[in-house]
């Protein structure tokens, strides 16, 4: 099953200048995603992937790039196309940034996971879609209070995507 894994702040912001805003801070919603991605395939952008320090342990790491063509441990390819290909044979994927690349990926994926925080911070990268446009299903929702392992209210959904007969 191909997903989408996404947290983003009010506007919008997912990201600036190269990190998430709000790192560290959320540390329940990482401690989710950690839980989610786990022993599957993760799709990113090459910005995505150089702002970790290392590729995400007991994962898949797929890195897209035309530009690069190595990175230790993880699999490099050109396009979306071809990370879902070397993704093959694992039971599900996680679109995990950046901007450009939820973008590409939002037409083909059948599930979203998204953590919505309920705070601003500036920001330069962006994550939005329409959710009410007929296209896709709340499965889940739950609120999160603010608290030690949460510093912001955020609300957490699960869409699917409507599949028309």
């Amino acid at each position: 099953m191909r997903n989408l894994i996404v947290a983003h702040a009010a506007e919008g912001v997912i990201g600036y200048k190269g990190s998430i805003p709000w790192q560290g801070q959320m540390r329940e919603d990482m401690r989710r995603f950690r839980e989610r991605t786990t022993g599957h395939a993760v799709i990113m952008g090459r910005t995505t992937f150089e702002s970790l320090v290392r590729p995400l342990k007991d994962r898949q790491n797929i890195v897209l790039s035309r530009t690069v063509t190595r990175l230790a441990g993880c699999d490099v390819v050109p396009s979306l196309e071809a990370a879902y290909e070397a993704a093959e044979g694992q039971q599900e994927t996680f679109i995990i940034g950046g901007e450009q690349v939820y973008v590409d990926a939002l037409p083909t994926v059948e599930r979203m996971f998204i953590t919505k925080i309920a705070a601003e911070f500036e920001g330069d990268t962006f994550f939005n879609v329409d959710t009410e446009n007929g296209d896709w299903n709340a499965a889940t929702r739950e609120i999160w209070c603010k608290g030690r392992d949460n510093h912001y209210l955020c609300m957490f959904e699960i869409y699917e995507r409507v599949v028309n007969v």
